[in-house]
C-alpha cells in the first residue's frame, strides 16, 4: 500500500500537568482516546517518548500503519522557547528534574517523517480555535478563549487570525499584573491574576485568611464557593476580591484585544459561571473603555470537557473535514476511558 496516498487518520495530543490524552479521528469520527499521567521524571526525551509510545500504542490497537496519518495536532501547557519547538512549563519541567526546555516537534518529525503534518500551540491557543471552530465562537472572526482553572490562560484570534507571537506565547493572560506587589507567581513576578484567581490560589488565600472547614478535612475550591453560597463572610469578601479582579483581567483583554466574544472555560468558572459570570459582566461595563467594551459578549464555553480533545485536532483538520465535524459533531459520542489507558469507541 501506499500509504503517503492514504492519509487519512487525525491525532489529537493535549499536553497537560497532570495527564497525556491521544485522542485518533477520522474525518467524520472518534476512533480511540489513550489517558496516561504526565511522566516527569528520567531524561528530558522522556515527554515525547511518552506521546510517541501512546500514538504507537492507539496504532496498533486500530491497525494503523503510521504512514496513514494526515497529521499530529499537539495543544500543550506553556509556554515554548526555540521558536515554540520545545516545551518549557512550570507544571511539567522543573518538577522532579532538571528540564530546560523539552524537545518535541524534531523527535516527532524524525519519527512519524516529512509527510505527517505537525502542528503545536499552547494549551489555550489552540482551545481558541477549538471554540471558534466547533464550539461558541462559531461565526465570529475576533475572539478571546479564557480558561479559569488550576491556572488562568487565554487564546486570541484577531480578524481570523490565531495570535502565536515571535515566540509562540501569545496569550498568556494569566499573567498580566492586576495587583501591584501581590502574590508570588510560578513565573516569579508579583500579583499575575492567575496568583489571585486560579483554583490553587483561591485555597492558597483562603488558607491564609484562615478559612477552614468544621470537619478539619483539607480545603478545596468547591469548598470556598459553597462557603461564600452558605454565608461565610470570610469566603465572601475573598469571592468578591477574586471577581473584581478577573474583571480587570478583561477590561484590559477588551482593551489590547477588541473582541467580539470572550469565550470563558476551566472548571473553576464552570463549576461556578451563574455566580461569577454576570458579577464578571457588570464589573467590566463599569470599569472599562466602553467604546471598546459596548457589545462585547461574555458567554461560558460551549465544547466544556471535549476542548482539550479538539483542541489539537484544530490545529491539523483540512477545511473539509472541519465542515465534516461542525456537521456531524462526533465528539459528542462518548469516549470511554478505562483505567487510564485505551479504550475503543463502540
Amino acid at each position: 500500500m501506499n500509504y503517503s496516498m492514504n492519509r487519512k487518520y487525525y491525532i489529537g495530543v493535549d499536553i497537560g500537568g497532570t495527564n497525556v490524552r491521544t485522542v485518533f479521528a477520522t474525518d467524520s469520527e472518534y476512533l480511540l482516546k489513550i489517558v496516561q499521567p504526565t511522566r516527569k521524571t528520567g531524561p528530558d526525551t522522556t515527554l515525547v517518548s511518552q506521546v510517541i509510545q501512546m500514538i504507537e500504542s492507539g496504532l496498533s490497537t486500530l491497525n494503523i500503519h503510521k504512514g496513514e496519518i494526515y497529521g499530529i495536532g499537539t495543544s500543550s501547557a506553556g509556554p515554548f522557547v526555540d521558536g515554540g519547538t520545545k516545551i518549557w512549563t512550570p507544571n511539567i519541567s522543573g518538577v522532579g528534574n532538571d528540564w530546560k526546555g523539552v524537545p518535541y516537534i524534531k523527535p516527532l518529525r524524525e519519527y512519524f517523517g516529512p509527510n505527517c503534518i505537525l502542528g503545536l500551540a499552547n494549551d489555550c491557543v489552540s482551545s481558541v480555535k477549538a471554540e471558534q471552530l466547533f464550539g461558541a465562537g462559531q461565526g465570529y472572526s475576533n475572539l478571546v478563549y479564557v480558561t479559569i482553572s488550576t491556572g488562568v490562560g487565554g487564546g486570541i484570534i484577531v480578524n481570523n487570525h490565531l495570535l502565536k507571537g515571535k515566540s509562540k506565547n501569545a496569550g498568556h493572560v494569566g499573567h498580566l499584573i492586576v495587583k501591584k506587589d501581590g502574590p508570588l507567581c510560578g513565573c516569579g513576578q508579583h500579583g499575575c491574576i492567575e496568583s489571585i484567581a486560579s483554583g490553587r490560589a483561591i485555597v492558597r488565600r483562603a488558607k491564609e485568611q484562615g478559612i477552614k472547614l468544621e470537619n478539619g478535612k483539607g480545603l478545596t475550591t468547591k469548598d470556598v464557593f459553597d462557603l461564600y453560597h452558605q454565608g461565610n463572610a470570610k469566603a465572601q469578601e475573598l469571592i468578591h476580591e477574586t471577581i473584581e479582579y478577573l474583571g480587570i483581567m478583561f477590561s484590559d483583554i477588551i482593551s489590547i484585544a477588541d473582541p467580539e466574544i470572550i469565550i470563558i472555560g476551566g472548571s473553576v468558572f464552570i463549576y461556578n459561571q451563574d455566580l461569577l459570570l454576570p458579577k464578571i459582566i457588570s464589573y467590566v461595563k463599569d470599569n472599562s473603555f466602553a467604546q471598546i467594551s459596548k457589545g462585547v459578549k461574555f458567554v461560558p464555553s460551549q465544547l466544556k470537557e471535549f476542548v482539550g480533545d479538539l483542541a489539537g485536532l484544530s490545529l491539523i483538520f483540512p477545511s473539509e473535514v472541519i465542515s465534516k465535524w461542525q456537521q456531524l459533531q462526533p465528539w459528542r459520542k462518548k469516549i470511554k476511558i478505562k483505567d487510564q489507558v485505551v479504550d475503543k469507541v463502540n
